[in-house]
């Protein structure tokens, strides 16, 4: 997603599984990432939805 950041309350409609194929990586990868994102306060967490709280501090992992 690189270049293309979600705004803030936008709802990913995803499973982990669609995201980490989505990104190249493991559904395992994908679901630690999103529950730290998640403790963290930049994202939500639902079924099968993720919700932006916080596009710049995601737009600063980007660029790491």
């Amino acid at each position: 997603m690189a270049g293309r950041s979600p705004p803030a309350g936008a709802d990913l409609h995803l499973s982990r599984q669609q995201l980490a194929e989505f990104v190249g990586s493991t559904q395992f990868t994908v679901s630690r990432t999103l529950a730290a994102w998640e403790r963290h306060g930049w994202i939500a967490l639902g079924r099968q939805r993720v919700q932006v709280r916080d596009r710049e501090a995601l737009h600063r992992v980007e660029l790491e």
